[in-house]
C-alpha cells in the first residue's frame, strides 16, 4: 500500500512540476500567462464545489476550443504552451477527487504505473542533459556565447512531451476513481460534453474548407490548402474529428426520437466533412475504419432498424458526397493520397511503401536513434531536437525537428526497451479486455463503434503521430476508458493488489533512470553528440577557441568541440584569482572522457600539458572547470588558457 501511494505521489508531483516549469519557462508571448493559469485553476476549483459532477466534463470539453479566443484576440496560435491556463483548469477540476491509491484495474495496473513512472522519473534528467547538466542556465543568461543556453527552449518541448503522457494517465486514474461503476453517467457527463464541442470544431473546419481557409487560421495550413480547425493544426483537428465521427451513429441507435437520430447522423456528417477539410490522410483512415461500424450495424440489426439505419446512412453519404463535390479551397485527403500513390503499378506501390517507412527521412532517423540507445531510448521529448541533429548523416539532408511519423516507433526511440515495457504491456491487455464477447445489448452499438474507432486510430498511428496533440491524446484515452467501462467491468476491480506489480514498476523506473543518467553524461550528452556528428559546440569561452593557436579566458565551466588540426594540443593553463596564493584554485581539464589535468593552482603559475589527439584529425571535446571564479571587468573569470596545435612533442 505504501509503495502504491508513493508511486502515485511521484507521478503527480512530476506532472505538477512539469506544468509549473512550462508556466515559468515558456516564452512570454502571452501577457500574464501565470496569472491566467492561477485564475483558471481557482475558478475551476470554485466551480467544482458547486457542480462537482459536471465540471470535469466541461473543462475537458472546452480544451479543443482553447486556441479560438487567442486567435480571435491576438492572431497567431502556433505554440502548445498557450494551453497552460487550460492545463491548470484541468488540474483544478480533477484535484478534489484524486485518490491516494492508483485506481487502475488490476490487469492493467503494472503496465500503466510502469509507463507513468518511466516518464515521471526521466524527463527531468533528459531536460538537464539537453542544457549539458547546467541548471543555472534556466534562470541566468551566461556572459559568453553558449550552445547549452541556446537549448533552453528545448527543455520546454521535453516537458510538454512528458505532460502528454502524465496528464493522460492521471486523467484515466481520476476518471476510474469517479466513474468505474457508472458507464451511463460517464457517457452523459463526459462523453456527450466532449462530443458537442467536437462538432462545434467540425463546423469551424467546414467553414474554413468551403468558405474561407484563412478564417481563424493564422498558420501555414491555409497556404497548403488545408483547414487548421479549432486547434490551428490540420492534423490535430482532423484526428479529433475522426475520433468522434462514428460515436453519434452509435448513440443514435438507442434513440426513439427521429429528430434526435437525424441530429446525431448530421453530427457524424459534420465530423466527416471536417476530416475532409483538414486534408489529413491518417485522419481519413481513422474515419473510414470507424464508419465501418455502419454496415456492421446494418447487417446485424433487425430488419426494421436496419432499414432506418440504411436510410440514414444513405442520406449522410449523399450529403457528404454533394459537399465534397462543391468548389473548395481545401485540397482534401484523397488528393494527397493520389500524390503518394498516383497509380497501382508495382514500382509505385514499392516506392510508396518505402516512403511510408522512411517518411521523408524521419523514419530512418528513428531507426538510427533506436540503434544508438536501444535500452533507455534518447529520452522523452528528445526525438525532436535529435532528429534535426542526425538528419544530415542518416537521411542525407537537413530536416526541421519533427516526430518519427509512427507513434510506436517514436515511443520506442524515446523510451527504449525499459521505458516501453509499460505501454507495450498496456496495448496487449487493453486489446484483450476491450474485445470481450459478453456485451450488454443496450451498449452493443457503442462498443462496436468504439472498437472500430480504436482500431482505426491504432492503424493510423503506424503511419503518423495523431496522438502528438494533447487534446487528441486525452480524447483517445476518454474513449478507450469508455470502451473498457462498457466491456470489462470485472477487469476494473480496484481492490488492493499484491506488491509485485508496484515493486516491479518502481524497479523498472529506477533502472531506467540510472541508465538514462549514465548515458546522458556520456554518449548522449550534447557535446559528445556534437563530436560524433562533427558539429560545433561551445560555451564558457570569452574568446573563441579556434585556429592553430591562441589564448582565451574561461568562465567557471567551459566546453568546446573542435577539430584536431594536428596530432597534439599543447595547452598552457593558469589562474589570476587575487587570493590564489592563499587559497589555490582547483583546476580540472578533460579531453573527451579522459581527465588530463587536475591540480591546485597558485597565482600566475602556468602549467603546460601536451595532449594527444585523434590521428585522423577528427573532432574532440575539451572541457575545463575551476572551483570558483573572480570578478574582472564585470565578467566572472575562471581560467586562462593558451593553446597550440603541434605535430610532435618532446
Amino acid at each position: 500500500m505504501l509503495l502504491d501511494r508513493a508511486t502515485k505521489a511521484t507521478v503527480i508531483a512530476s506532472a505538477i512540476a512539469a506544468i509549473v516549469f512550462e508556466t515559468i519557462m515558456a516564452p512570454a508571448d502571452i501577457v500574464h500567462r501565470s496569472a491566467l493559469a492561477v485564475a483558471a485553476a481557482f475558478i475551476v476549483v470554485s466551480l467544482v464545489t458547486r457542480q462537482r459532477e459536471r465540471t470535469g466534463g466541461i473543462v475537458l470539453a472546452l480544451g479543443c476550443l482553447v486556441p479560438v479566443p487567442f486567435i480571435a484576440l491576438s492572431g497567431p496560435f502556433l505554440h502548445s504552451w498557450y494551453f497552460v491556463p487550460w492545463k491548470w483548469a484541468l488540474v483544478g477540476a480533477c484535484a478534489p477527487d484524486v485518490r491516494a491509491r492508483w485506481q487502475f484495474p488490476r490487469p492493467m495496473r503494472f503496465a500503466l504505473v510502469a509507463w507513468a513512472l518511466a516518464v515521471a522519473c526521466t524527463w527531468p534528467l533528459v531536460a538537464l542533459r539537453e542544457i549539458d547538466w547546467t541548471p543555472s542556465l534556466l534562470w541566468t543568461q551566461p556572459f559568453t556565447s553558449s550552445s547549452a543556453w541556446n537549448q533552453v527552449p528545448t527543455t520546454v518541448g521535453i516537458v510538454e512531451a512528458a505532460e502528454l503522457h502524465l496528464l493522460a494517465l492521471l486523467l484515466v486514474d481520476w476518471m476510474l476513481g469517479r466513474w468505474a461503476d457508472a458507464a451511463t453517467q460517464f457517457e452523459r457527463l463526459i462523453v456527450r460534453a466532449m462530443l458537442a464541442t467536437a462538432v462545434v470544431t467540425g463546423v469551424l473546419a467546414i467553414y474554413q474548407g468551403w468558405i474561407d481557409l484563412s478564417f481563424l487560421s493564422p498558420s501555414p495550413w491555409p497556404g497548403i490548402g488545408r483547414a487548421g480547425g479549432s486547434l490551428a493544426d490540420a492534423n490535430a483537428s482532423g484526428s479529433l474529428a475522426a475520433l468522434w465521427v462514428a460515436i453519434p451513429v452509435a448513440i443514435s441507435t438507442g434513440m426513439r426520437s427521429r429528430r434526435t437520430r437525424a441530429a446525431l447522423w448530421l453530427a457524424s456528417a459534420v465530423l466527416f466533412l471536417a476530416v475532409w477539410a483538414t486534408g489529413s490522410r491518417t485522419s481519413l483512415l481513422v474515419a473510414l475504419v470507424a464508419l465501418a461500424v455502419v454496415p456492421h450495424l446494418v447487417i446485424t440489426r433487425s430488419r426494421v432498424r436496419a432499414r432506418a439505419a440504411l436510410a440514414a446512412a444513405a442520406s449522410m453519404i449523399v450529403v457528404v458526397a454533394a459537399l465534397t463535390r462543391l468548389p473548395s479551397s481545401a485540397i482534401g485527403p484523397l488528393h494527397r493520397v493520389q500524390e503518394l500513390v498516383p497509380n497501382l503499378s508495382g514500382s509505385t506501390l514499392r516506392s510508396a511503401a518505402s516512403e511510408l517507412w522512411a517518411r521523408n527521412g524521419y523514419g530512418l532517423v528513428a531507426a538510427a536513434l533506436i540503434r544508438k540507445a536501444p535500452l533507455e531510448g534518447v529520452g522523452v521529448g528528445a526525438f525532436f531536437p535529435m532528429s534535426r541533429e542526425y538528419a544530415l548523416r542518416v537521411a542525407g539532408r537537413a530536416l526541421p525537428p519533427d516526430n518519427a511519423q509512427n507513434w510506436y516507433r517514436h515511443q520506442f526511440a524515446e523510451l527504449g526497451v525499459l521505458g516501453s515495457v509499460g505501454w507495450i504491456w498496456w496495448i496487449a491487455i487493453a486489446v484483450m479486455l476491450s474485445m470481450r464477447r459478453h456485451v450488454d445489448e443496450a451498449s452493443r452499438s457503442r462498443v462496436l463503434a468504439l472498437r472500430y474507432t480504436m482500431a482505426g486510430f491504432a492503424l493510423a498511428s503506424l503511419l503518423g503521430m495523431p496522438a502528438q496533440s494533447l487534446i487528441v491524446t486525452l480524447t483517445f484515452w476518454t474513449l478507450m476508458l469508455w470502451l473498457l467501462l462498457l466491456t470489462a467491468p470485472i477487469g476494473l476491480d480496484r481492490t488492493r493488489s499484491p506488491r509485485g506489480p508496484a515493486v516491479g514498476a518502481a524497479v523498472l523506473a529506477v533502472g531506467l533512470g540510472i541508465v538514462t543518467a549514465r548515458t546522458g553524461w556520456n554518449d548522449l550528452r550534447p557535446p559528445f553528440r556534437a563530436r560524433e556528428l562533427g558539429n560545433p559546440y561551445s560555451y564558457g569561452f570569452y574568446q573563441p577557441f579556434d585556429g592553430l593557436s591562441g589564448q582565451t579566458t574561461t568562465e567557471r565551466h567551459a566546453v568546446v568541440v573542435t577539430h584536431a588540426r594536428k596530432p597534439y594540443l599543447r595547452l598552457t593553463a593558469w589562474v589570476e584569482h587575487p587570493d590564489a596564493n592563499e587559497h589555490p584554485v582547483t583546476v580540472e581539464i578533460w579531453r573527451n572522457h579522459e581527465q588530463v589535468l587536475k591540480g591546485r593552482f597558485p597565482l600566475n603559475q602556468p602549467f603546460t600539458r601536451d595532449i594527444g589527439l585523434t590521428p585522423d584529425g577528427g573532432s574532440f571535446l575539451l572541457e575545463t572547470r575551476t572551483d570558483r571564479t573572480f570578478r574582472k571587468e564585470r565578467a566572472d573569470v575562471g581560467l586562462q588558457l593558451k593553446w597550440e596545435f603541434v605535430d610532435a612533442v618532446p
